[in-house]
């Protein structure tokens, strides 16, 4: 994926089919602000627009722009309802979703 400049696959647990997880592969280049984003999520918790700003030197209109993309796209949920409380941060799986594979072997 990152050889043809691509998203990484986006693993999804489903909540009504136990066994199976759900692949979004999206075929659509990547824009090089998303390793930045995706790095600083790897360390923090969530990334308003203005830290998203503060790290790649865009305007608030563009940052804010790419930022809802990827929540339409499922590479981001966004915290908060207010504008100036706005954060974003990786989809998360929750603990009921997740399959225990042991479950029931014993």
């Amino acid at each position: 994926m990152k050889k043809q400049n691509l998203y990484d696959p986006l693993y999804l647990p489903r909540k009504y089919t136990q066994h199976s997880v759900c692949v979004i592969l999206m075929n659509e280049e990547r824009i090089k602000y998303w390793d930045v984003a995706n790095k600083y999520l790897s360390e923090h918790f969530q990334i308003t627009n203005k830290e998203f700003c503060d790290l790649t030197g865009l305007d608030t209109l563009k940052a804010s722009e790419l930022l809802k993309k990827w929540v339409k796209q499922k590479l981001l949920e966004k915290v908060g309802d207010s504008k100036k409380k706005t954060a974003y941060k990786k989809p998360v799986s929750k603990k009921a979703e997740q399959t225990n594979l042991l479950e029931g072997l014993f």
